[in-house]
């Protein structure tokens, strides 16, 4: 029985390793055909390598395919590539260490065609050898499609780049805070992206004070409208301030609602001051558009008056004459009829009154004809006569000849200061002798008090703008700023009840243009005015002035503020200077300014030295005083004449430009 025994489990244990054996091989046959399915049959290019020797252990069909070889077992990996053999190695050894599973290269086909591929490395053991499965994809198309769009993307941001706009995004909220801006910003602002980016805050608090309350008012309108542009001043690196032009839009997702906000800036700084410029300009042609319509009116006017009072100058004579016939047969007449009256008068009181009304009818005859000569002078601007060489001191001296007397009647003191190096200039010698005459004659009769009067005469040249000057300067009662606007129209006049025809200042006006110059007054009420003639060296060179503004600080920062807010924006002409002792030759070479702005405390000079020596040479400037100590500011030494205006530092700027603009400007 124990044999019995024995042999059943020696069958039983047989049959188990049946049962085993066919379970394996049911197994191994499983195994064969997800093998086959997923190396044979893939599609995949799948390899199997040998990492040591670089030898194709096994291909699938796919990679015959691919490679287009008969055969690519036994094979060198490094036969199909152009990758150099130690690179290869070096993959490989990755690839096994589990250092890297993936890598893009570029592999010669047999036809030599080179194709981009992308290698998955799985490393395996198969009987104990390390070997690799490359998982092999082509990205040819994809790699193409990629490079294009590199170089695509490369041509758009070097196209942005080169755009004068900055593109940019923002958050739809939360201030509006910069979540993406191109490069383009650094070259507008000095500032790199990253401070946009980072700083949610950066962008707002760089917005200028005055403008940052209207841009966060408006940027609601976005929401309303969807798209909108606005213009505010932005703070540059250097302190300054640009123009920027800001245009947004909103951004919705695939489900209609707002993602983010598009945008872009451009620098519109330039652009701001061509506005300004063309504006200037215009005025200009507006103004010789309308002397030269009024011009043809005027001479048509000027014949129609002519007419008449020709009748009347030519009889006067024959009127005379004839009187001088009648009045002794009347006054015989009157001898023996002394009781003879008419209307209360007696004929001696009627041949009285004939013996001064007939000069008076000349006087007034004499009187239109001067009118109407002023009349043609003005209507005539007679640019093709033949200008001479001419020195302007010897036109003023001759003018003085004639209305010397008349001045020294009525002004006090009289100062001529004539630069004696003087270039000639082309001409018309008469008519700037005219106009001459009449800015000393209208400064003459703007001084209430001989006693008192001062009149100064001077003529200089200027280099820096090739031109000679000639200033009338009296201390009378000075010009309204009101009055100042029209005081070149022709037939406006404050003296009408004088025999003020409102003609001297309009014909000046004309024959200076005339001369390609620029006449211009700086006038106070009460402290008197000052006229400038400017008159260019060349028929070439156009003179550009207009109104300046002269700040003195030793602060740089200061300066720069200043300047950015007037020059670039408020259309004021504006210079500085850091160093006040060079404050008056600064002043003679630019006589265009009008205005200057200076601190108390500097280093040097304070401003209150400076203010003394500015109203000795320059009664008529506006003077503002500032400084950010209190203490300056009321320490005023007794001797100093008082500034027009005082104020605190740090300055207000929107009230410092509203106090300017109610000041009396000069105009050119």
């Amino acid at each position: 029985m124990p044999g019995n025994s024995t042999n059943d489990k020696s069958k039983a244990r047989i049959r188990t390793l049946e049962i085993e054996n066919n379970r394996l091989k049911t197994e191994l046959q499983e195994s064969r055909e997800q093998y086959n399915s997923l190396f044979m049959n893939n599609h995949t290019v799948m390899l199997l390598i040998e990492p040591d020797t670089g030898k194709i252990i096994e291909a699938n069909p796919a990679a015959y395919a691919f490679y287009r070889y008969e055969k690519l077992a036994g094979m060198m990996f490094t036969g199909i590539s152009t990758l150099q053999r130690s690179h290869v190695f070096q993959e490989m050894e990755q690839a096994i260490n589990g250092l890297r599973n993936r890598y893009i290269c570029r592999h010669r086909l047999a036809d030599q065609e080179i194709r981009d591929v992308e290698i998955y490395s799985v490393p395996v053991k198969v009987r104990g050898r390390k070997l690799l499965y490359y998982i092999i994809s082509d990205i040819t198309k994809n790699q193409k499609a990629d490079d294009e769009l590199k170089r695509t993307s490369e041509q758009l941001s070097m196209l942005l780049e080169s755009l004068p706009i900055v593109p940019f995004t923002c958050k739809a909220g939360e201030h509006y805070g910069i979540t993406y801006v191109s490069s383009g910003i650094e070259e507008i602002t000095g500032y790199a992206p990253d401070h946009f980016i980072v700083d949610s805050s950066f962008w707002e608090e760089h917005i200028h004070a005055d403008d940052r309350q209207q841009v966060f008012a408006k940027l609601p309108e976005l929401f309303e409208h969807e798209k909108f542009q606005m213009e505010y001043r932005f703070m540059i690196s250097n302190g300054k301030y640009k123009w920027f032009s800001d245009t947004r839009r909103l951004v919705r997702d695939s489900g209609g609602e707002i993602s983010r906000i598009a945008g872009t800036w451009q620098d519109i700084t330039e652009e701001k001051k061509l506005r300004i410029e063309s504006e200037y300009r215009m005025q200009q042609v507006i103004q010789a558009d309308k002397l030269a319509s009024l011009g043809e009116v005027v001479a048509g006017v000027a014949h129609e008056i002519n007419n008449p009072n020709s009748f009347i100058t030519y009889n006067i004579p024959l009127l005379e004459e004839t009187w001088l016939m009648f009045e002794p047969i009347i006054s015989e007449y009157a001898a023996s009829h002394p009781d003879w009256r008419r209307s209360g008068l007696t004929i001696e009181e009627l041949c009285q009154d004939m013996r001064e009304i007939i000069p008076a009818i000349r006087t007034g005859s004499d009187r239109i004809n001067k009118v109407v000569h002023n009349l043609k002078d003005f209507a005539r601007m007679d640019e093709s006569s033949q200008k001479n060489p001419v020195n302007i001191n010897s036109v003023i001296e001759k003018t003085m000849m004639i209305v010397g007397a008349q001045v020294r009647k009525s002004v006090g003191t009289l100062h001529m200061e004539l630069a004696s190096d003087l270039p000639e200039i082309n001409a018309h010698p008469q008519k700037l002798e005219q106009v001459i005459a009449n800015l000393v004659m209208n400064a003459v009769k703007s001084i209430p008090d001989r006693d008192k009067g001062m009149l100064t005469i001077t003529s200089r040249y200027i280099d820096r703008i090739r031109s000679i000057l000639i200033e009338v300067e009296d201390n009378g009662i000075g010009i309204k700023s009101s009055e100042l606007e029209r005081i070149f129209e022709p037939f406006y006049t404050t003296r009408r009840e004088t025999g003020g025809t409102g003609l001297g200042l309009s014909v000046s006006y004309g024959l200076i243009k005339e001369h390609n110059g620029v006449i211009g007054v700086l006038s106070r009420p009460n402290l008197g005015s000052r006229f400038i003639v400017f008159l260019p060296i060349g028929e070439k060179n156009n003179l550009d002035l207009r109104p300046s503004i002269l700040c003195v600080d030793d602060d740089e920062q200061v300066l720069n503020m200043l300047n950015t807010y007037f020059v670039s924006v408020k259309n004021m002409s504006f210079d500085s200077l850091n160093s006040p002792e060079n404050v008056i030759s600064y002043l003679a070479n630019h006589p265009e300014v009008d205005i200057v702005l200076s601190d108390i405390v500097m280093p040097k000079m304070s401003g209150w030295e400076l203010i003394k020596k500015i109203k000795k040479k320059y009664p008529l400037l506006t003077i503002f005083l500032f400084s950010g100590f209190p203490e300056a500011i009321k320490q005023k030494p007794p001797s100093v004449p008082g500034p027009d205006y005082l104020m605190e530092k740090p300055l207000e700027l929107k009230m410092l430009f509203e106090t300017i603009k109610s000041t009396s400007r000069q105009r050119l």
